[in-house]
């Protein structure tokens, strides 16, 4: 990008070149049709036709910069058929080629550096700078159809944009497209497109069917418009670049420092320009709402103000801004102040006056080099003259004296330095206080120095460094005498004293009770002597007051804690009217006692009796006596006819405790009966008794009973039996009796043929011993009542008999049992065996088992056999069931077939790289698996890719479809790869010089990259000419490799600047007319004056112009220089403008 620092002169030629605005200026230029027409504003103002060869199609005009186009600068802009196009140096339009982005971006405004076009339709903002085709820079949100459709710039690049539908605006944006400023508009007519505004001297117009106009005022947020007077109907117009204020510094003393000028003023000059700051009317004012923020080396006032003062050389920058509001423009400019580096300023400082604290004072010097020689003067030097620091002891006026020993510049300095010796102020809290004698010590306080001394010391003790308590036996003045070591002070303070009174009490008792139960004594009374004024005080438990010197005081409603004596405590001030004493005394508070009966509330039965007995006080009282043997004492024993309840009072140490009571219930005796009353059994069998009419039973003699309590027991006697119960309900017991008879069962005899049969055979059963029989369970049998049965059972059964003699019946069994035929089940984890080892095979569903052949079985019984066979087999296994003489079985097969063992051949061990891959193979199988999976492209088959990052061991296991497995390992060594950083991207103009850096591990060398210095440097140059990318390779010593890019971008920036006056009157500053810049060469320059004669010529740039022609100095004038340059893209610049020379 090109930069150009352009004076805003009038373009003025030797030769023929084509004219183009000339600005800043009061015209506003009106495109319409193949016209381009000037209005000078404010209307009425006179008109005119500038040019009348727009190209054909052309839509928009703007005033902007050439942008190193072969064109006048600033030049005239307009597009056609989706491209710019500038008016030329030949008074012709030229196509730049350059797409404007968008067919419809047709309204145009430049400044700044910048050519904006504006979509009306849409609010899009396309931005160009004559290096490529427009680009879309924003989108304006709520203009769509906003109309006028034009855009305004200013200086800075900064773009407004007017907008007459609601609600109308005037709008700021930046160069990035972001809002910065906003004005509202009244008395606007509404318009949806076309037209066109401009903005000239603070003043916006726009055309809407008449031409209106409206004033921009600092400060005023609204823009109010009014009709003028009308021109052509425009299709756009365009206006220059809107000035924007800009700084420089100026110094009226000149801008050297000398041994005789030794400091000098700097002065800020803002020169006002841009809508709120038009030139014509700036109160200067406007610009006080700025701080002005100066830098520089030595700046001994003035900061934040226009002017400064400085006293050393250097470069002194100042910032500030134009516009306290919006728009706001930041500003600034620097100025170089030339010295002599052997002023010498002085500076002296000092560590603080003579005080009480600090008997001596420091003083010190700058500068202090070598070369200068110090001299001190003043009234208390005690050390360091000679030298850069200094103590004294006194106050007065201290001066020194640097003299450079090189050159002839000296300075001087002084400096007062004050005594604030004075006697100390001693402040003491409180102030002459009083105390009562029977009074704690009183603290006072002291301040004004470091230590104190009391004179008398009587009754004064020191507490802390100012704090002391003070207790004087009478009243006493101290002179209290503080000291820092070199100051002292003194202040007196008297501690008045007040005897104090002599207090006594006593009480109407030593002790009371805790409660008033049953009449118990609880209260006492106090009395005081010995002052004319009491208050009293008691301590927990007591409860109470007292109006003056006597009252009564009764312990706490809720007693003593623990039942444990405590003493109460009565405190009485006494008082003569200023002073007070305290006496005290205590009272012994005895708790009540506490009662209880054990046990508690209980019950007897009718005619018998029961004993009490109370705990917790040393008497008792009874009541009633009704059926007790005894009124006092601790144990009463009670036998009433009826239900009633006794109460206890006891008595302790004077105290009586709380009425206990306890209830003695009365209870009746039961009435027991038996069911049934007349009970038969069967020899052999049993009855239930129940027994009716108590709570609790006892039955005896128990040795036929089922049990001997409870109300149901079960009786089995072998002979007639009478049994008797005695029942009880709440302890009151009863006797009732029942008598069982008992008749003679039946005996019988069964048998069967055949006690054990295998399962699906028959047996016999017969019975004998009675009339009549019953068999069960039915299953199996052919019949249930006959004497002889067949037995067709399925499972091992006990059949039971009963038989019956006509009242009673008899019971018989007999077991018949069935072997179950085998149910035989093979099995093994595997009927499939790696070669050369062995499986277990499990038979079930038998007792025992034969096997055969024997050929590799650990054993041919039992249900668990090892096989190990060599071949495959099919083994013979018979299972059967055996029960004493009775055997049942069944026989099966079962196979066992041998596979082959796997193999496990993997590939040999790798070397590589951290990043790369290697291929591992294995053999010996047809199935397999690799671990662990981290690095591998898969964790089955034949062959895998490996790419560990670091060193790792492999297994694979090599099997027969899953089985014979086997495993194998292999190491994969994993060498680091080097690091490597080619930098960040960076950019370079085509003038600097040019390195790039690479860091790294290992070797590293550029393989990519044009005109590369040295290859084989990790730093080089490059003589990039273009921009391009670079590619840096590093290696280790293991042969690993890492590449790394970086990019650089060259640009051809230079810019140029011509002043616009010079000031040829001798003082060093501004005397010559020269051509500034960085990245020109071949600079020609000619000065002519205002009739065209050459004054001046010189093709080398640091030859400038002194303005005089012939050695003879020219007359203050306007003269025209001619500017002939290369840039450092290589194309020739021409520039031709004016230089004002004052004299």
């Amino acid at each position: 990008m090109k930069k150009l620092i352009i004076g805003l002169l009038s373009l003025v030629t030797s030769t023929f070149l084509a004219q183009g605005p000339t600005c800043p200026n009061n015209q506003v230029y009106v495109h319409s049709g193949s016209s381009i027409l000037s209005q000078q504003v404010p209307l009425p103002g006179p008109a005119g036709t500038v040019m009348s060869n727009l190209p054909g199609g052309s839509g928009g005009l703007a005033v902007g910069p050439n942008f190193g186009f072969p064109a006048p600068n600033p030049t005239y802009w307009t597009t056609s058929g989706g491209t710019y196009w500038y008016y030329n140096n030949g008074g012709t339009w030229s196509n730049t080629g350059h797409s404007t982005g968008n067919g419809a971006a047709v309204n145009l405004g430049a400044g700044g550096g910048f050519l904006y076009n504006l979509v009306g339709g849409t609010g899009q903002i396309y931005v160009y700078n004559g290096t490529g085709n427009g680009t879309l820079l924003v989108t304006l949100a709520g203009f769509s159809g906003g109309g006028p459709y034009d855009v305004v710039c200013d200086m800075a690049g900064n773009f407004f944009i007017l907008k007459n539908t609601g609600p109308q605006s005037l709008s700021m944006y930046g160069p990035n497209g972001v809002l910065k400023c906003s004005w509202s508009l009244a008395n606007n007519p509404s318009s949806s497109a076309g037209g066109g505004f401009a903005i000239v001297g603070g003043t916006v117009y726009y055309h809407n069917g008449s031409f209106y106009a409206g004033n921009i005022l600092p400060g005023n947020s609204t823009i109010t418009f009014t009709a003028q007077g009308s021109i052509a109907s425009p299709s756009d117009f365009a206006s220059c670049p809107i000035p924007i204020p800009t700084g420089t510094v100026l110094a009226p003393q000149g801008g050297t420092l000398t041994c005789s000028i030794t400091q000098l003023n700097l002065v800020a000059q803002v020169i006002p320009g841009g809508i709120a700051f038009s030139s014509t009317a700036v109160p200067s004012s406007s610009l006080a709402s700025c701080n002005y923020t100066w830098s520089g080396p030595g700046i001994i006032a003035g900061q934040f103000t226009p002017t400064i003062t400085v006293n050393q050389p250097g470069v002194y920058s100042f910032t500030t801004c134009a516009g306290s509001g919006c728009p706001s423009y930041s500003i600034s400019a620097s100025f170089t102040v030339v010295g002599q580096p052997s002023i010498i300023n002085p500076v002296i400082t000092s560590s603080g006056p003579i005080t009480c604290t600090n008997i001596t004072s420091q003083l010190s010097v700058t500068p202090n080099t070598a070369t200068n020689t110090i001299t001190w003067s003043g009234p208390g030097i005690v050390s360091g003259q000679g030298t850069a620091t200094i103590m004294v002891n006194a106050s007065g006026l201290y001066s020194v004296s640097l003299t450079n020993t090189v050159n002839a510049c000296a300075g001087t300095q002084t400096i007062a330095i004050a005594n604030t010796q004075a006697p100390l102020s001693i402040s003491v809290t409180p102030v002459n206080p009083t105390k009562c004698s029977a009074a704690a010590a009183i603290g006072h306080t002291l301040s004004g120095a470091t230590s104190y001394t009391w004179n008398p010391s009587t009754g004064v003790t020191q507490s802390s460094a100012n704090v002391f308590l003070v207790n004087p036996p009478v009243t006493t003045s101290y002179t209290i005498t503080g000291s820092t070591g070199v100051c002292t002070g003194s202040v007196i303070t008297t501690v008045s004293v007040i005897p104090s009174p002599t207090v006594s009490v006593s009480l109407s008792t030593p002790s009371i009770c805790a409660q008033s139960l049953n009449g118990s004594p609880f209260t006492f009374t106090a009395s005081a002597g010995g002052a004319t004024s009491y208050t009293w005080t008691i301590s927990a438990p007591l409860t109470g007051a007292a109006p003056n010197n006597s009252s009564t005081y009764g312990p706490l409603s809720s007693g003593l804690a623990s039942g444990v004596p405590q003493f109460g405590t009565i405190t009485v001030v006494g008082a003569n009217g200023v002073c007070s004493n305290t006496a005290q005394t205590t009272v012994l508070i005895i708790p009540n006692p506490t009662v209880s009966i054990s046990p508690t509330s209980t019950s007897i039965c009718q005619g018998t009796s029961h004993s009490f007995t109370a705990n917790g006080a040393v008497s008792y009282a009874w009541n009633p006596v009704t059926g007790l043997n005894t009124s006092s004492g601790a144990v009463v024993t009670a036998n009433p006819n009826q239900t009633t309840t006794y109460s206890v009072i006891g008595q302790a140490q004077g105290c009586y405790a709380a009425t206990q009571s306890v209830t003695l219930t009365i209870l009746p005796n039961p009435t027991i009966s038996i069911t049934p009353p007349t009970p038969t059994i069967c020899a052999g069998s049993s009855i239930n008794l129940t027994a009716n009419g108590a709570g609790n039973y006892t039955w005896s003699p128990g040795g036929s009973l089922s049990t001997t309590t409870g109300p149901n027991v079960s009786a089995a006697p072998s002979a007639d039996q009478t049994y008797t119960v005695i029942g009880s309900t709440n302890s009151c017991t009863n006797t009732a009796q029942v008598t069982v008879s008992v008749i003679i069962v039946p005996n019988l005899a069964v048998s069967a043929t055949q006690g054990t049969i295998c399962q699906g055979y028959q047996t016999y059963l017969s019975v004998s011993g009675a009339s009549s029989f019953s068999w069960s369970p039915a299953t199996g049998l052919s019949s249930t009542t006959n004497a002889f049965v067949t037995c067709s059972a399925a499972t091992s059964t006990t059949y039971t008999v009963v038989g019956n003699n006509g009242l009673c019946t008899a019971t018989g069994s007999i077991a018949v049992y069935i072997v179950p035929q085998p149910d035989v089940t093979i099995s093994s984890p595997s009927a499939f065996i790696c070669e050369g080892s062995s499986t277990q095979i499990t038979a079930s569903g038998a007792q025992n088992f034969n096997w055969s052949p024997s050929t590799g079985l650990s054993t041919t019984t039992g249900n668990i056999v090892s096989a190990s066979p060599i071949v495959s087999t099919n083994y013979t296994i018979v299972g059967y069931n055996s029960l004493g003489s009775v055997t049942c079985s069944e026989v099966h097969s079962y196979s066992i077939v041998v596979i082959p063992v796997a193999q496990a051949i993997v590939s040999p061990p790798a070397t590589i790289c951290q990043g790369d891959v290697t291929k591992l193979t294995v053999s010996g199988g047809n199935s397999y698996t690799w671990t662990p999976s981290t690095g591998l492209s898969t964790m089955f088959g034949s062959f895998v890719n490996a790419s560990p990052t670091v060193s790792s061991v492999y297994t694979v296991q090599s099997s027969f479809n899953g089985n014979c497995a086997t495993s194998n390992t292999v190491y994969i060594k994993v060498n680091p790869t080097p690091v490597v950083y080619a930098g960040r991207d960076t950019t370079f103009n085509l003038d600097d010089y040019k390195f790039i850096k690479a860091t790294g591990t290992g070797t590293l060398n550029w393989i990519e990259g044009n005109n590369i210095w040295c290859r084989i440097c990790p730093e080089t140059q490059i003589m990039a000419d273009r921009t391009n990318c670079y590619v840096v390779l590093a290696e280790n010593e293991f042969g690993c490799k890492k590449t790394d890019e970086v990019c650089v971008e060259i640009t051809v920036d230079f810019d140029v600047y011509v002043p616009n006056a010079i000031t040829p009157n001798g003082d060093g500053l501004n005397d010559i007319f020269y051509v500034y810049g960085h990245g020109i060469t071949n600079v020609h320059v000619t000065i002519f004056d205002r009739w065209g004669e050459k004054l001046f010529s010189s093709a080398d740039q640091t030859v400038g112009w002194p303005g005089t022609y012939k050695g003879t100095d020219c007359k203050s004038d306007v003269y025209v220089y001619k500017l002939d340059y290369k840039g450092l893209d290589g194309k020739i610049y021409h520039k031709t403008g004016h230089v004002t020379l004052n004299r």
